[in-house]
C-alpha cells in the first residue's frame, strides 16, 4: 500500500515534528493534521476518512477506477472552446 511517508493520516501527517510544512506532503494532509489537532474531525469521522484514504490508495495502486489505463490518456475534445473567466479570475481587483 502506498504511503505518505508519515506513518498513516494521524495528527502529525504532513508536518515535521518541528510541525511546519512538510514538502512531502503539503497542502490538504497538513489541513487535515490541524482539523484534527482542534478537534473539529470527531474520531467516527476520522476512521471514515481513512478508509476513503486507503480505498483511493488501493484504486491508484491497482490502475483502476479513474486511475485505469483508458483514462490516462484522455484529453478533451479539440472542438471545444476554451472557457472564458472573469477578468478577476486572477485573484486581482477588476479594472
Amino acid at each position: 500500500m502506498l504511503s505518505n511517508g508519515h506513518g498513516g493520516f494521524g495528527e502529525k501527517s504532513g508536518e515535521t515534528e518541528q510541525g511546519q510544512p512538510c514538502h512531502r506532503a503539503p497542502g490538504l494532509l497538513c489541513e487535515y493534521g490541524q482539523v484534527r489537532r482542534l478537534g473539529l474531525a470527531s474520531d467516527d469521522l476520522h476512521a471514515l476518512v481513512e478508509q476513503a484514504r486507503q480505498r483511493a490508495l488501493g484504486l491508484l495502486q491497482d490502475r483502476s477506477g479513474p486511475f485505469a489505463d483508458p483514462w490516462t490518456a484522455w484529453s478533451p475534445d479539440p472542438a471545444w472552446p476554451l472557457p472564458a473567466l472573469p477578468d478577476s479570475a486572477d485573484g486581482t481587483a477588476p479594472r
